[in-house]
């Protein structure tokens, strides 16, 4: 069918709810990008959550690992990680009405297939409005800078349980590297100094926060990432 021009489903919700949740040993991202198929670019639309499972929010107030089980703060900037290495990967996605959100109800309210209460209210708090935000940034950046995100574009990243510690790295380049970023995420409980590469020398954005710049001087170097946090710099001005 793929081959044909239509789009399917990649469901890839076991790996994200590991990774909200704070649990390393089945969040290999990799799966994610539709390069991992034989299929043809663009024809995979994956996705975090969808009308068959829990979410993910859900998911962390009852099995979460520590501090997510236990801090809206901590559940919502991990979402944003998630949504961190999500977004910046080429390919359609698709996102389940209120993820951007936190939903938080369990998929068995009023019913499997019962009505959901709808939580507008969710935008008055913080913590859940600072998710929105990060969403949107994200879905921004695919929208403003698409060349980042054709079949042409280069996409490599240190996704699998054995980057968790030290943190998930992704490097995205246009074609001909005119432009680039790099995502630092932090996915444990704990601040780390990741040892991040950089394809190129010279100043790099903040690209959720433009006025902050980092000059690197090595290609190598370490970046403090807080707790349940990433970080996303850009070759260009956003």
């Amino acid at each position: 069918l793929s081959n044909e021009g239509m789009m399917v489903w990649r469901n890839n919700n076991e790996t994200y709810m590991e990774a909200a949740m704070g649990w390393k040993e089945k969040t290999d991202f990799r799966w994610v990008y539709y390069s991992t198929s034989s299929r043809p670019a663009n024809s995979l639309v994956s996705y975090m959550e969808s009308h068959d499972e829990e979410r993910a929010a859900y998911k962390q107030i009852q099995y979460g690992n520590g501090i997510l089980k236990t801090s809206l703060d901590a559940r919502m900037s991990q979402l944003g990680v998630n949504a961190a290495f999500f977004f910046t990967v080429p390919g359609p996605k698709m996102v389940w009405q209120f993820g951007e959100l936190g939903y938080d109800v369990s998929i068995d309210e009023n019913g499997r297939t019962g009505r959901k209460p709808v939580r507008w209210n969710y935008l008055e708090v913080p913590e859940r409005k600072e998710l929105h935000a990060t969403y949107t940034a994200l879905i921004n950046l695919r929208r403003d800078h698409p060349e980042l995100f054709t079949p042409t574009a280069t996409l490599n990243w240190k996704v699998t349980p054995t980057f968790w510690e030290q943190g998930r790295f992704l490097t995205l380049s246009s074609f001909g590297n005119s432009k680039q970023i790099v995502v630092v995420g932090n996915f444990t409980n704990t601040l780390i100094d990741a040892t991040t590469t950089f394809p190129k020398l010279g100043d790099w954005y903040n690209y959720l926060n433009p006025a902050e710049k980092t000059t690197v001087h090595t290609l190598t170097m370490p970046i403090s990432v807080p707790a349940n946090s990433f970080r996303i710099f850009s070759s260009f001005a956003p």
